[in-house]
């Protein structure tokens, strides 16, 4: 799937990866549920920045 499903918010992979609790690594600590549950609502709310890397990365330019 993609990282960033907006159609499909249990199909993107940062969706399965954070619910799934692979990310963030081991070694970086768990995130807590309300982290998860902000990243799930930016996720469902077309996380609009993703948007903008996507199309900063299309176009070859630098991700700031």
């Amino acid at each position: 799937g993609e990282i960033i499903d907006r159609d499909k918010l249990d199909e993107s992979l940062l969706y399965e990866y954070v619910h799934e609790r692979v990310m963030p690594p081991e070694n970086e600590g768990e995130l807590s549920e309300q982290e998860i549950a902000t990243i799930t609502g930016w996720i469902a709310a077309g996380a609009k920045i993703a948007e903008r890397i996507e199309m900063r990365a299309k176009a070859g330019l630098s991700i700031p």
